[in-house]
């Protein structure tokens, strides 16, 4: 099974690296991770810091990446929340959040 896995795997590779300018065909959904987010932050934490920070994230059906995400966008909104369309925005998420915990 892996043996076939593997060749299909290679074939669709080398297929799509020789189509790689084909033009797209209508009806074709781009989508791009991260959408505008393109400036990745790196930060080292400890083993027991990951741990913990991995299980929160478990806790609350997310990534640790979109939840220390979710902590910065909340703590820069709460310290200037004069807009209050960004207001609204983190309220949702944060309900959204205690939700998750909550089920």
């Amino acid at each position: 099974m892996t043996d076939n896995l593997d060749a299909l795997l290679a074939a669709e590779a080398e297929h799509a690296e020789n189509h790689k300018d084909a033009p797209i065909k209508p009806g074709t959904r781009i989508s791009r991770p991260g959408g505008a987010r393109a400036k990745v932050l790196s930060v080292r934490l400890t083993e027991a810091e990951a741990a913990a920070l991995e299980a929160a994230a478990d806790r609350a059906g997310s990534t640790p990446s979109a939840l220390v995400r979710d902590w910065i966008t909340d703590r820069l909104i709460s310290d200037d929340a004069t807009d209050p369309r960004e207001l609204a925005r983190a309220l949702e998420s944060i309900a959204h959040r205690v939700e998750l915990l909550t089920a």
